[in-house]
């Protein structure tokens, strides 16, 4: 059985290099797949159809997730540039900076630029999730259904997951606890129902007149975790197919998850 994991416990062990580094890439190894989903989805949430339901008389919980249900249906394809930030213990943040690529129902790819890591590049072509760690030349390689399959079972371990799997229906895993204005913001706010490691809820914030992501947060706690910054987003624009797949180079380790 995989192993109950998220994000921002992964993104958290970056603030420090120890000698038990091997140990940490293969007890993240889950929460490295998840992480462009992530990422992904939490650009879905910032939909037309959510900010419209936030302004309209139909604000209940339901609705509003229903809403974004169907925003996500209605979004093919994606481009975005990300800044994930991670607090250090100095009051500071650590930059990661990343780019994603989304190409509907289930494809994705993602690079990431990591001090601590290296680049890492993740792929996931629709049957399974790549990921090549290219400064340890190693690629993890799992099962994508059996990842929805976990979060079924599981809850959504990986904040937003859910939103870009229709067969499991948002309001089965998350409770909108809020969608509230303030000075040209919309911020929602989400619970996952079943308790998970690693976070406690999910906060994100877009310009409510252009609807412009800003910026997305996970807390746990009472403390911010991670947070992902918005610099640029186009959706449904063409991506060539092409783009997600991924072959492992030659001569590297490739490791299954499980």
């Amino acid at each position: 059985m995989m192993k109950k994991t998220d994000l921002f416990s992964f993104l958290s062990r970056l603030r420090s290099v120890s000698a038990r580094r091997d140990e940490h890439h293969m007890r993240s190894n889950l929460s490295r797949f998840c992480f462009p989903v992530l990422l992904v989805s939490f650009i879905l949430l910032l939909s037309p159809a959510s900010a419209h339901a936030a302004k309209t008389q139909d604000t209940g919980p339901l609705a509003i997730l229903q809403r974004i249900e169907t925003a996500r249906a209605k979004t093919h394809s994606l481009f975005c540039k990300i800044e994930v930030r991670i607090p250090k213990e100095s009051g500071k943040w650590s930059h990661f900076p990343m780019t994603v690529e989304f190409l509907a129902p289930r494809f994705y790819r993602t690079e990431m630029k990591m001090a601590i890591e290296g680049d890492v590049l993740t792929v996931a072509d629709g049957k399974t999730i790549w990921s090549y760690e290219k400064k340890r030349k190693r690629v993890y390689r799992q099962d994508q259904q059996k990842a929805i399959d976990y979060l079924r079972e599981w809850g959504p371990y990986d904040p937003t997951t859910a939103l870009l799997v229709p067969e499991v229906p948002l309001k089965d895993l998350f409770v909108l606890e809020s969608a509230s204005h303030r000075k040209g913001l919309l911020t929602v706010l989400l619970r996952p129902i079943k308790p998970v490691p690693g976070y406690e809820e999910v906060k994100v914030v877009f310009r409510e007149k252009t609807l412009v992501p800003v910026f997305a947060e996970t807390f746990s706690g009472g403390k911010t975790i991670g947070r992902l910054v918005f610099k640029k987003c186009r959706k449904n624009i063409k991506i060539d197919p092409a783009r997600f797949r991924f072959t492992p180079p030659a001569g590297v380790k490739v490791s299954e998850v499980q």
